[in-house]
């Protein structure tokens, strides 16, 4: 949400300054930098949100306690 509402509107206007043709070579310059930067930062959140989406379905997966609140099968005499 965090990436699509403010990050990607972001790197969308650095990417515009940097590749502008009306644009100064100095402010394309420190436009490229930022960007690169934010870029690592997206994909940073990118990588900790699929490593948590991958913890989460080991979890899920493999639970480590037993079942609570089920009994086992009814053996009839």
């Amino acid at each position: 949400m965090t990436g699509s509402v403010w990050l990607c509107p972001k790197l969308d206007r650095l990417h515009l300054t940097r590749y502008a043709p009306n644009t100064r070579i100095e402010d394309r310059a420190a436009a490229g930098k930022s960007f690169r930067v934010w870029e690592g930062v997206l994909q940073a959140v990118n990588v900790l949100m699929i490593g948590g989406v991958a913890v989460y379905l080991w979890r899920v997966t493999n639970p480590t306690d037993s079942l609570r609140f089920v009994s086992g099968p009814i053996r009839s005499r």
